[in-house]
């Protein structure tokens, strides 16, 4: 059996050649007999006249031949059209696969650009100093001082939270009620009839609460159950209960005002001498709306 190689190929198949004539190959009959046939006489005459010394001979010379071929290659030779052992190494190494194509991007700018590494945070506990006590103090001081300050400039000049007290404005302003107080209405405007002021009367602490009846020029009478303003009766729906009893009639000076209760039953308004007519400067502000308690929620 000899071996062929194909140099275009990595693996090389043995072939298998019919033996020729003069390698001392024995010849096989291409024809078997059949079952239950007799050999032919040429056959037969030719095995009988075979001896046991032509058989060794031939068989000992496919064995002397097969021996001449392979001899070259135990020696280290190759056949000839055998690859080299380098050669058969550069081709039995894989091909490296190719590289992956980002799909829509046909420029090289294109292309991601490598995620930047991110800054090693250092530790900063160790860097901290302590404060200065009378820098954190002095700020604590300065912050209260602006609360302060802030709250003074709200209750003097802009708005001011009061509890009703008693119920001289009773239905209107119920005893107990917190309402909200502007005092910045009446910087450059004056009370009109029907406003709710709150009023700082005499010595006494705190305001009072209650309804402007008369502005300045106008003449307040109380007669009965009416109240007269220039001699014409007042329309008064917010009135809860009526005082029957008559008062003398007063005409307002400048800057002058009247006020009273919606409760006429209670007598702690300028129907008496004790608190009288009031000026412009006794009113603190206008009662704008109640928001406490909630089921009596409301605004003027």
């Amino acid at each position: 059996m000899r071996y062929s190689y194909d140099e275009d190929y990595e693996e090389v198949r043995p072939v298998r050649r019919a033996p020729e004539k003069g390698d001392g190959a024995r010849v096989k009959s291409a024809a078997r007999p059949g079952p239950g046939k007799a050999p032919s006489a040429a056959k037969a005459a030719g095995s009988k006249a075979s001896s046991p010394a032509g058989s060794g001979a031939r068989r000992a010379a496919p064995r002397a031949q097969g021996k001449a071929e392979i001899a070259p290659r135990k020696q280290g030779a190759r056949p000839s059209g055998a690859p080299s052992k380098e050669r058969t190494a550069q081709r039995a190494r894989p091909t490296p696969p190719p590289p992956r194509e980002h799909r829509g991007m046909d420029y090289e700018d294109d292309r991601p650009a490598p995620r930047a590494a991110r800054p090693v945070k250092r530790s900063t506990r160790s860097r901290k100093k302590r404060g200065n006590p009378m820098a954190t103090l002095a700020g604590i001081l300065i912050a209260v001082a602006l609360a302060f300050a802030i709250s003074y400039f709200l209750h003097e000049y802009a708005f001011d939270i009061v509890r009703v007290s008693g119920d001289a404005m009773h239905e209107t302003l119920m005893n107990g009620d917190l309402a909200v107080v502007t005092k910045f209405d009446y910087k450059e405007a004056s009370p009109e009839t029907g406003d709710i002021v709150a009023v700082r009367v005499g010595a006494q602490k705190g305001v009072i609460l209650r309804r402007v009846i008369g502005v300045p020029g106008q003449t307040v009478e109380f007669t009965g159950s009416e109240t007269l303003i220039d001699g014409r009766p007042l329309l008064e729906e917010y009135v809860s209960l009526k005082n029957y009893n008559s008062f003398p009639a007063k005409t307002l000076p400048h800057g002058k005002f009247y006020i009273a209760g919606d409760n006429r039953s209670e007598l702690s308004d300028s129907r008496l001498d004790e608190v009288g007519l009031v000026s412009a400067g006794d009113i603190v502000g206008k009662v704008r709306m109640v928001i406490w308690p909630f089921n009596h929620l409301s605004s003027f």
